[in-house]
């Protein structure tokens, strides 16, 4: 099984467009639920990202149009929809939203969308967002609070080259495929196939650039696209988790929108904003329906606790990162599909038991940004681009992603050992356990259902026996054996390293976007070593001169 790790690409991509943008963060009970929320507690969180820039075919964007300029009025419904499949034809319940659009003369437009629309179906569209570049400003309209946070366009446009002053930026190439006209919603549409080729901004030379093809169907006559399908840009790597977005126009109206709708209500209090900006709806102050009630996670921090019983042999900090790092001592256990657990993948299979012979040390966590700073610092080594949430990597408790296996490697030779090999990991992660997890889900892993769309500051679940934390989700580890599906057929009974070559490296323990059936102890991914935007952490282990 080849999976390439793209969820992180395709949604770095699509916030390099606009001036400022909504990314949803959420907490779902249940993926897909239209059970009513009316009269029970939700948790949610909405975060506005300030634009950082692209080179679009060497011209950069600009939001920033003084006064206006003439566009073709009218206002519309977007409807949105996600269709996903895994990779053994498992159906993904599909994702719907909609959008209601209005755009006058003046390049004006209002955009009214559901709070995490994402995540949830049939929420109300109550966050708003405007664009006014006659007055010069964008709202973006927080309901809850009657707040209308307002951006200066002239500023957004001033800090794209601000925010690369010594590094490119991102640059994107189109070409394009015609594919004739037809008529959308009344009106004539000319389609076209677009592969879009997306460098990031600090790109390196053996690093591939990301390569999206979309069909996109654009009238004339509203100048607007009416169209477009594109791969989903919620792809799990770790689950070969395949799907596409459509995005139509419907409920077209030529009709010149009123002024007013272009303008905050008068309850609203204006506040100037210069960065990120989270609005957190907890209550019942605003009306979401279908909403699954919040998981615990969403309300309060969890708490940093071991599994029932268990305690380290043995945990000592090493000098060199910093980090601490536990004993595991030699053991036999079965690797691969546990036992009655029916997700597993055929390149799972068969279970086989497995000797460790030898000790070692291994970190107790996943390499943390603190950590990953100190080798960069050390090593003359680039820190990979930090997500909007953690800007600049300021919080160093959180893990440190992103990383490509070669790297990684590198991480671990510095720091006085090396990866961990994929039997070596998975002795460690099952730490006793004969199930495909050590624990209930929630209590030991942030995933796609509970983690808000972003990793989290390590430890902060429960360990498993050995003393472990985030073996399962956070961030996926990268591990040192090539990836062959075919592997476990004639594995070694001791100490296995896995393939002697290979195309890609195994990752292991899923990840904050990864939905469960890829958060257990034997699931097996991969990816290129060479690429690095693919959500790969760091667990080193050595010998026992590591601390």
């Amino acid at each position: 099984m080849k999976l390439i790790l793209w969820a992180s690409l395709i949604c770095g991509t699509a916030l390099l467009f606009g001036s400022s943008a909504f990314a949803q963060v959420a907490t779902p009970a249940a993926q897909g639920s239209n059970s009513p929320a009316a009269s029970r507690p939700v948790s949610c969180s909405e975060s506005l990202i300030l634009p950082v820039g692209i080179s679009f075919q060497g011209s950069p964007t600009d939001p920033y149009y003084p006064g206006g300029w003439a566009a073709v009025p009218y206002s519309a419904v977007e409807e949105i929809s996600i269709v996903q499949t895994l990779a053994d034809g498992a159906a993904i319940p599909p994702r719907r939203h909609t959008v209601k659009i209005y755009r006058d003369s003046h390049g004006r437009s209002r955009r009214e969308r559901p709070i995490c629309s994402q995540l949830y179906e049939d929420a109300e569209a109550v966050l708003v967002s405007i664009d006014d570049p006659v007055a010069g400003y964008e709202y973006d309209l927080d309901p809850q609070n009657r707040i209308a946070y307002r951006y200066s366009l002239k500023a957004l446009k001033a800090s794209v080259p601000a925010a690369h002053e010594n590094r490119p930026s991102p640059h994107m190439e189109v070409t394009k495929e015609p594919l004739g006209s037809q008529s959308i919603e009344g009106l004539l549409a000319v389609g076209t196939r677009e592969t879009r080729r997306v460098i990031s901004a600090d790109a390196r030379e053996n690093e591939r650039p990301f390569i999206l093809v979309a069909e996109v169907w654009y009238s004339p006559e509203i100048k607007a696209v009416v169209l477009e399908k594109s791969p989903s840009p919620f792809v799990s790597a770790a689950l070969a988790l395949r799907g596409e977005m459509t995005r139509r126009l419907t409920n077209i109206d030529r009709a010149e929108p009123d002024i007013s709708l272009f303008q905050p209500p008068a309850d609203y209090k204006i506040e100037d904003a210069t960065g990120t900006v989270t609005m957190n709806y907890t209550n019942h102050a605003v009306p979401l329906t279908g909403l699954a009630q919040a998981r615990p996670e969403a309300t309060g921090k969890p708490q940093n606790k071991t599994a029932p019983g268990s305690k380290p042999v043995e945990v000592r900090e090493n000098p060199r990162d910093g980090l601490k790092y536990v004993w595991i001592p030699p053991g036999t256990f079965t690797m691969g599909c546990s036992s009655g657990d029916s997700e597993c993948f055929d390149e799972e299979k068969p279970a086989h038991a497995v000797t460790i012979t030898k000790g070692f040390w291994i970190g107790q966590t996943v390499v943390t940004v603190g950590a990953y700073k100190r080798f960069t610092a050390s090593a003359g080594q680039q820190m990979p681009a930090a997500p909007y949430y953690n800007a600049g990597w300021t919080n160093e408790n959180m893990p440190i992603f992103n990383v490509n296996w070669n790297d990684a490697q590198a991480y671990c030779q510095w720091s006085g050992g090396r990866l961990p090999t994929e039997a070596e990991w998975e002795y460690a992660a099952r730490a006793g356990s004969t199930e495909a997890r050590y624990g209930p889900l929630d209590e030991v892993a942030w995933y796609a259902a509970n983690s808000g769309a972003q990793t989290h500051e390590v430890a902060q679940k429960r360990a498993n026996t050995f003393g472990l934390y985030d073996t399962l989700g956070n961030v996926v580890e990268w591990v040192n054996d090539w990836n062959d599906g075919n592997y476990y057929q004639n594995s070694p009974s001791q100490d296995p390293s896995g393939p002697s070559s290979g195309q890609y490296r195994v990752m292991r323990g899923g990840s904050w976007y990864v939905y469960p059936r890829g958060v257990r102890v034997s699931f097996r991914g991969g990816s290129d070593p060479a690429v690095g935007d693919n959500g790969g952490g760091v667990r080193c282990v050595g010998e026992a001169n590591i601390p």
